[in-house]
């Protein structure tokens, strides 16, 4: 049920255009762990979630997966300038 949790707050992390990295997700796993006190077996001194985990994870959930970045079209960067931005919030 938590790991649906989760997943469910990575997908909408992404959706915002904030995709995240193996690593990023692995910290955070056991960042997550640590606070809701649920039994783990990663190292205490890294802080981090195996990567035996991030590979069930990827497993066990098929409609994720690794990609990698992609440019910035130059409209869409066009776009995201301060005077767009500014344009858009005053309307």
């Amino acid at each position: 049920m938590r790991e649906k949790i989760w997943l469910k707050r990575l997908k909408c992390l992404s959706g915002r255009g904030f995709g995240c990295t193996p690593e990023q997700i692995t910290r955070a796993t056991y960042e997550y762990a640590i606070k809701m006190n649920i039994d783990h077996p990663w190292d205490e001194q890294e802080k981090i979630a195996g990567k035996d985990w991030f590979t069930s994870f990827l497993k066990r959930n098929k409609d994720i997966s690794l990609r990698k970045p992609q440019c910035l079209s130059k409209a869409r960067a066009a776009g995201m300038s301060k005077e767009a931005v500014e344009d858009f919030f005053l309307y």
